[in-house]
This record gives structure tokens, C-alpha cells and sequence, in this order.
């Protein structure tokens, strides 16, 4: 699964409204994927941004692995062992991993980890398959949590990538549609539902202690977006019975808790974080498909606001040094209104 070298078209003649703060972000334009999709995922390392997998709404996934080079702005590609929606990614030192999800046929327990400085891929299992898993990465602890597989599961998958082995933990709550982020040595898997309804259920994982604690989230919701600046990790937007604009803040520094609010309420956002800022873009607000992107400066509590190209939901995100990009996702109102499009931001 080596990558192969291509260019890519780049769309110049998109413009935008000026963001509240031009300081904050400037968009510096768009490309397109090799394929229109969204429930793709994203990782970020050594400069360099992955985008993998996907549906294109109806009966296609796709393998398809694009590599952006933010530094040459090149982009490369390659495929995944096997082609999947829903997967769970997440960076850890030179490597990002792409693991779960669904193929056509079954829930998937494949793991593809893809290292960045040495361009090779390794590929691994989960203890089991499931769709929708999410995961976040600490010390040397790859963590993924929850998903569904016919169940809302429980499992909690560790690997650790000094030895290679696997462990496995489970969670408070069997659940899908949550979200997770690292900070320090906490790992944290944050609301989703349980079938039943969605929970405010925060599972936190001590990597180096091994210790589980659980915390509660403002208000229950699924579909909501995590991403971690510093000491902080964020919890934005979702739903349960009314869409929220509600950002809940953990310090893990103190175990504090503190509560801010996104300019827009909205679910199936997309969260991303970038020195100390982090940009929650996009979404569903209940009548429409959003272009917000929202941007906390995490030094000065300041919030400023810039838009994507284009309205969207289900993106996939990442960044690597000041470069902040988004991808892909649904672009109207049908599960077939999928896109191609890739924004390109830089922070200042």
C-alpha cells in the first residue's frame, strides 16, 4: 500500500465572507478528492494530512487513502486494506490509525496504521467489529471506544505501540455516536446514544494509572465533536431533543468543568484543533447544513467566527501545524449529497 504521487485540481476561484477575526484564519482555498464521500476520516503527522475511506451515500465505500503534504502541498494516494465507512481515527507520534467501521458485508474489527515517517502501513485487529468507534490517543496508548455491532458496545480497545499488544476495557454505558479526545494522560469518550436515548455520560481513562472514572456532560446528546488545546478538552454542539449550541470544557489539569456555546447550535459537526485554537465547523442546525466554523483561542477565551466554502455536515477534519483542513461530508439534504471538496485554512 504504497503511496503514489498525482496532482490534484485546485478550485481558485472560490471566495468567502471575511471572518469576524482575519487574524484568526485565512482560507487559502480549495481542492478536490479523488471521490465524492462522506463518513470518511482524517489524521494528521509529521506535516502531513490523511483522508480515508468512506460512502458515497448508497451502496459504495471506498478504500481510497489521499495524503496531503502541507508543507508541498502535494498530494499522494494509496488504499486501505479494506473499504469501510465509519471508521475511528486518530494521530499518535509519527502514526495515524484508522480502525472499525462497516464494510459491505460486515462490521469491521480491521485496524490500518499508517506511519507517516516511514510511509509504511501495518495492519491489526479490534477485539471486535463495529461501526462507529471513536478514538484518541495518549502516551503510548491507542484508545477506541464504543461504536455499534448489532449492540451498543461497551468494548474499549487499547493498544499500546511500544510492545504492540492489545488490552481491552470497557465503558460505563454501551453507546454509538459519541466522540473522544486526549489530553495529558486522560482519555475521554464523551455523550452518544445508547439506542434507548442519548447520554451526558464522560468516560475517562488514566493511561498511566489504568484507572476508569466517569464524569457527567452538561446536558446528554449524540453527534456531538470533540477535540483537545492544551489542558483542555472540548465537547460541542449535538442532539437529543433540541439541537445544542453547548460547548462543555474539561481542564485536566484541575478536573474542572466550565461551559461556552457555539455562535450556532448544530450536530454532526466536525472539531479541530490547532496549537491553541480549535474550530468547529460545520453541521446540521436543524433546517439546513451549516458553513460556521466557530474558533476558540484557548489563551485568550476569545471566540471569533470565518465559514467554509460551502454549507456542510458529516466533514472530516484535521491539522497539521498551522494548516487546518476539511473534507468531504454531505453537502444537501439527501444521504446521495455527498462532496469532494476539501477546504484549506491557515491559522495565524
Amino acid at each position: 500500500m504504497l503511496f503514489t504521487v498525482s496532482s490534484c485540481k485546485k478550485d481558485t476561484e472560490t471566495t468567502l465572507p471575511e471572518p469576524v477575526d482575519p487574524s484568526a484564519a485565512e482560507y487559502v482555498g480549495s481542492y478536490y478528492l479523488s471521490a465524492a464521500r462522506y463518513q470518511l476520516i482524517a489524521g494528521a503527522a509529521n506535516g502531513k494530512i490523511l483522508f480515508a475511506g468512506g460512502s458515497d451515500g448508497a451502496s459504495g465505500l471506498f478504500d481510497n487513502v489521499e495524503l496531503y503534504d502541507t508543507k508541498t502541498g502535494q498530494w499522494s494516494y494509496s488504499q486501505l486494506s479494506e473499504a469501510r465507512r465509519g471508521s475511528a481515527s486518530t494521530s499518535d507520534g509519527n502514526l495515524v490509525v484508522i480502525a472499525g467501521g462497516m464494510t459491505t458485508l460486515d462490521y469491521s474489527k480491521t485496524v490500518d496504521i499508517y506511519n507517516t515517517k516511514t510511509g509504511l502501513w501495518l495492519t491489526t485487529e479490534l477485539s471486535e467489529g463495529r461501526n462507529y468507534p471513536e478514538a484518541a490517543a495518549a502516551g503510548d496508548k491507542i484508545v477506541i471506544g464504543g461504536g455499534y455491532n448489532g449492540v451498543y458496545s461497551t468494548t474499549v480497545d487499547i493498544y499500546n505501540t511500544t510492545t504492540g499488544l492489545w488490552t481491552v476495557a470497557q465503558l460505563s454505558e454501551g453507546r454509538n455516536f459519541l466522540s473522544a479526545a486526549a489530553a495529558g494522560n486522560k482519555v475521554l469518550f464523551g455523550g452518544g446514544s445508547t439506542g434507548a436515548n442519548a447520554t451526558s455520560a464522560v468516560d475517562i481513562y488514566d493511561v498511566n494509572t489504568g484507572v476508569w472514572t466517569v464524569a457527567q456532560l452538561s446536558e446528554p446528546r449524540c453527534f456531538l465533536a470533540a477535540a483537545t488545546a492544551g489542558t483542555k478538552v472540548f465537547f460541542a454542539g449535538g442532539a437529543d431533543a433540541l439541537i445544542s449550541d453547548v460547548v462543555d470544557i474539561y481542564d485536566v489539569s484541575t478536573g474542572a468543568w466550565t461551559v461556552a456555546h457555539l455562535s450556532v447550535p448544530r450536530f454532526s459537526l466536525t472539531a479541530v484543533s490547532a496549537g491553541n485554537l480549535v474550530l468547529f465547523a460545520g453541521g446540521n442546525d436543524g433546517v439546513g447544513l451549516s458553513d460556521v466554523v466557530d474558533i476558540y483561542n484557548t489563551n485568550t477565551g476569545i471566540w471569533t467566527t470565518t465559514h467554509l466554502s460551502y454549507a456542510g455536515s458529516n466533514l472530516s477534519g484535521a491539522a497539521a501545524g498551522n494548516v487546518v483542513v476539511f473534507a468531504g461530508g454531505l453537502d444537501g439534504p439527501a444521504w446521495t449529497d455527498v462532496t469532494k471538496k476539501v477546504d484549506v485554512f491557515k491559522l495565524k
